[in-house]
């Protein structure tokens, strides 16, 4: 599936997506496109927004159209949108594609065991910058919280950094069970998750993550939309910076 917020900014490409259109992972897919619609025959320079548009129209049988994947081959799908109400009241919409080798959901659903504990966000999720523009969080990974805190776990730099970049990695693995978790609306599941992030998070002394995770634990109500835009918002900063600091 792949995700929209209400302003029809994709936020996330499911892994069922990117091999069906041939990709490796999101940094792959938009390596050759900008949005999803530049991959769907008659929406290549509509915008995702008017694909979203015409499929919300088009109800629950969807629309049957093509997709070209990455070697440039058609692929006849019937695309489908779903409008998936928050308890925010905001609205998150999801693109299913469903080919004639798809699997009935429910078959997929009696195969999964009752706790899908992931395999987590490797750049499978895709928030907008304008989006990420608007997260009220600033984050800091300069120089010299690199170096404060490998001198206070007894690393050297490179050491930390090279933690920094293992503890990133595995981080990412979670975001397809939050796309997972944002549809099913399992907040006991979302817990657990977080939960498992936070004490890696709080090992390395990557303190606004933990802050992040830390607020959205004891919320009453957990805003999906924010916790994604806000973690990915930090990874990506923290990536950043790993990278710029990584051979110095």
């Amino acid at each position: 599936m792949i995700i929209y917020d209400e302003n029809f900014h994709m936020l996330s490409m499911g892994k069922h997506a990117l091999d069906l259109l041939g990709y490796e992972d999101i940094n792959d897919f938009l390596s050759f496109n900008t949005v999803f619609s530049n991959s769907v025959v008659g929406y290549e320079k509509s915008g995702d927004s008017e694909l979203l548009q015409a499929l919300i129209q088009a109800g629950k049988l969807g629309k049957k159209l093509e997709l070209i994947n990455k070697n440039k081959e058609k692929i006849q799908a019937t695309l489908i949108a779903t409008n998936l109400t928050h308890e925010s009241n905001k609205s998150i919409y999801g693109i299913e594609i469903k080919t004639s080798e798809s699997v009935d959901d429910n078959d997929v659903e009696s195969l999964r065991p009752k706790l899908r504990l992931p395999i987590l966000m490797n750049s499978d999720i895709l928030i907008s910058q304008s989006k990420l523009n608007k997260t009220n969080l600033t984050f800091n990974f300069n120089e010299e919280w690199i170096s404060q805190n490998a001198t206070i776990l007894g690393l050297d730099k490179k050491e930390y950094i090279d933690y920094l970049i293992k503890f990133t990695k595995n981080v990412d693995k979670y975001i397809i069970p939050f796309q997972n978790s944002i549809i099913t609306q399992d907040v006991l599941n979302v817990k657990k998750m977080l939960y498992r992030v936070k004490e890696p998070a709080q090992n390395f002394r990557v303190a606004p993550l933990v802050n992040i995770i830390n607020t959205a634990l004891e919320a009453k109500s957990i805003n999906y939309l924010e916790l994604i835009v806000n973690i990915t918002a930090c990874l990506n900063s923290l990536r950043s910076s790993v990278s710029k600091f990584q051979d110095k």
